[in-house]
């Protein structure tokens, strides 16, 4: 296992009143996910963000306009699946 500190994060959106960076400080760790990426409290807590998680969506605000990040839902219940299936997870890195 390989732990590294980084440090990025830019937020892109389609209309570019809504776009942000943001620096902030990730651990990563060099090991096989399901994830590609996961955003903790702190990221939040800058962004000052709310998550749906029903609703797959984050909204933050961005001046006197509110913000949203979509989730992908199909994406989002593969991982689930691969993540709880040891067969599927050991298919994925293959």
């Amino acid at each position: 296992m390989h732990l590294e500190l980084i440090k990025i994060i830019s937020i892109v959106e389609e209309d570019t009143s809504l776009q942000q960076n943001i620096m902030i400080n990730f651990m990563v760790e060099d090991t096989p996910s399901t994830y590609n990426v996961i955003l903790g409290r702190l990221f939040l807590l800058v962004r000052k963000g709310v998550l749906s998680i029903y609703h797959n969506v984050q909204k933050f605000p961005v001046r006197d306009k509110v913000g949203e990040v979509h989730r992908d839902q199909q994406a989002a219940r593969k991982c689930y699946v691969v993540s709880t299936n040891p067969t599927a997870l050991a298919k994925q890195y293959a």
